[in-house]
């Protein structure tokens, strides 16, 4: 399994709220476990962050293979930074299981694109 990214620091609660109201500084924090945090504003002039991680499925393979996926972990205050480190646990199970934690989370849902779903169907998707 691929090594992913990872800061230096388990960031608390207060470290993503300070970080959340300093406009000025970066828009994305990485902690110590891979997990990412991107800011975003919100019409209501509030401020969140989107926890999420990025991983190698382990079932890419030709001109994907090694493509990182994404795989959300929730939005800060209203997700938990322990419950989004929950998941990456669990998510870290799934893979060295040969399990990509997207599709088990979306129980084989078909995603555009996969051949699978409606442009599938009519010969607009890949089908690859």
């Amino acid at each position: 399994m691929a090594q992913r990214k990872r800061g230096t620091t388990i960031y608390s609660n207060s470290d993503i709220y300070n970080w959340l109201a300093d406009q000025k500084g970066s828009t994305h924090l990485l902690d110590k476990l891979g997990l990412e945090f991107e800011r975003r504003l919100l019409t209501d002039g509030r401020t969140t962050a989107r926890m999420s991680i990025s991983y190698v499925s382990p079932h890419t393979e030709g001109k994907w293979a090694g493509k990182e996926r994404r795989y959300s972990c929730g939005t800060f205050p209203t997700d938990s930074i322990e419950g989004a480190h929950l998941q990456i646990e669990k998510m870290d199970a799934l893979l060295a299981k040969g399990i990509d934690p997207n599709d088990e989370r979306d129980g084989g849902r078909p995603r555009v694109g996969d051949g699978r779903g409606p442009e599938g169907k009519h010969g607009g998707g890949s089908g690859e």
